[in-house]
């Protein structure tokens, strides 16, 4: 081995799990605060025109709460990407309920398919294979493009009062769809023809909503994947940092709870797998995830029985939030069994937005930054031997780590502090 384990960080919670007694649980505070219709981008439409896009964020009351870095949940609505919005009774509804719970909740409008002909179905324009993975494209940048909008916020005195290191996805119907691929697919990952086609008509998978500087995945820990598909189980690969929970009816009629065609015809569309399909493939990556399946048929959960949704995604982010032994995390240091002696320098240390990696020789690698639990929070490749790095992470501890292109892993400690 060319490097070996010396290094444990002990932090200490009490009970080994972090406190969070009713929070997150019951509905502790007496109401809620919307902000209601809030520009977080604009983007091409499927007809060529800029629209804009817009989000409802709703927080536990200020005057009842105190905490100022609180989970973010971002909601997705369904509707087969022609229909739906953020006004869905359903994700208004989990978001209030959400808040009352202590976290920020965030009801998200991201672009449809639209006709330029009256009388003219949206969903006829799916005949195109191409024009469905556009939508689904479409989707993931938005989503990305709300990630990076909330993350902007902090930087202009955190109005909203969110921990921008903690987001969890939620989908529904399309959303999920959008909410699993935003999760999974990434411009590495082997494409067919028409995928190929759809991604790069439309700029890539990041897409230019908005806050480019901001990067999007690198704080969601958690997925909630209600009644949603992934088309190939191999564009997860072995991506295992999302904890997920995925809800289904036994027979879905709209989207395949196994692998099989959308509303059980459309099969020009391709086939997609449901959470029979991708929850035994996430358990044996050793991802964390909670299967719920619900007996019958219907679609989707959440709106047809929106009380047993929010008592499932509750649980999930309890538990995600406050029960996991955050005690002990081991960091490799870079240690050669080899005398040589090569360290990994940075500064300055403490840094507020930026620090500057330095090492001794040319090297090319791939630069991580992880929360003392382990949670990968920033990732970026690095090429020469002295780069300014950027990032958007709160004041505390985190564990920078340099894997360079032969293998050898450098590991330091960085202090943020605004």
């Amino acid at each position: 081995m060319r490097y070996f384990l010396l290094l444990t960080f002990l932090f200490l919670f009490k009970n080994g799990h972090a406190e969070c007694g009713d929070r997150y649980k019951e509905a502790i505070f007496p109401t809620y605060t919307k902000y209601a219709d809030i520009k977080y981008g604009s983007n091409l439409n499927n007809l060529g025109e800029q629209q804009d896009l817009y989000i409802d964020i709703f927080t536990p009351i200020s005057s009842a709460d105190t905490n100022r870095h609180r989970p973010v949940v971002l909601l997705m609505h369904g509707g087969a990407y022609v229909a739906g919005s953020k006004n869905s009774a359903t994700i208004q509804f989990l978001c209030q309920q959400l808040a009352l719970r202590g976290y920020v909740a965030v009801a998200v409008q991201y672009r449809l398919e639209k006709t330029a002909i009256d009388g003219i179905e949206p969903v006829l324009q799916f005949a195109d294979k191409v024009n469905w993975y556009k939508a689904i494209v479409r989707s993931i940048q938005d989503i990305k493009g709300a990630i990076r909008y909330l993350k902007s916020t902090v930087e202009e005195d955190n109005p909203y009062g969110i921990d921008s290191n903690n987001f969890t996805l939620y989908g529904s119907s399309a959303g999920a769809i959008g909410v699993i691929h935003t999760a999974y697919l990434d411009e590495n990952d082997d494409f067919n023809l028409n995928w190929g086609r759809a991604i790069s008509e439309l700029g890539g998978l990041e897409g230019t909503t908005n806050h480019l500087p901001f990067s999007s995945l690198n704080t969601v820990r958690n997925l909630i994947v209600d009644s949603g598909a992934i088309m190939q189980i191999e564009w997860i690969g072995d991506k295992k940092d999302f904890d997920v929970l995925g809800l289904h009816h036994e027979q879905d009629p709209s989207v395949p709870s196994g692998n099989g065609c959308f509303y059980t015809a459309a099969c020009h569309l391709g086939r997609f797998n449901g959470l029979k399909r991708y929850g035994p493939y996430l358990e044996n990556i050793g991802a964390r995830i909670e299967k719920v399946f619900v007996s019958g048929l219907g679609h989707p959960v959440d709106d047809l029985d929106r009380d047993f949704a929010l008592e499932k995604t509750v649980n999930f982010l309890y538990a995600s939030q406050c029960k996991y032994d955050t005690t002990v995390f081991v960091v490799p240091t870079a240690i050669k069994n080899n005398t040589s002696n090569i360290q990994l320098n940075i500064f300055p240390n403490p840094s507020s937005n930026s620090f500057k990696i330095d090492i001794p020789q040319s090297t090319i690698g791939n630069l991580q930054i992880h929360s003392i639990s382990g949670q990968l929070l920033f990732e970026q490749k690095i090429n020469n031997n002295s780069k300014e790095i950027y990032h958007h992470l709160n004041n505390g501890l985190y564990l920078v780590s340099l894997k360079d292109n032969i293998g050898q892993l450098f590991t330091t400690k960085l202090i943020v502090q605004h």
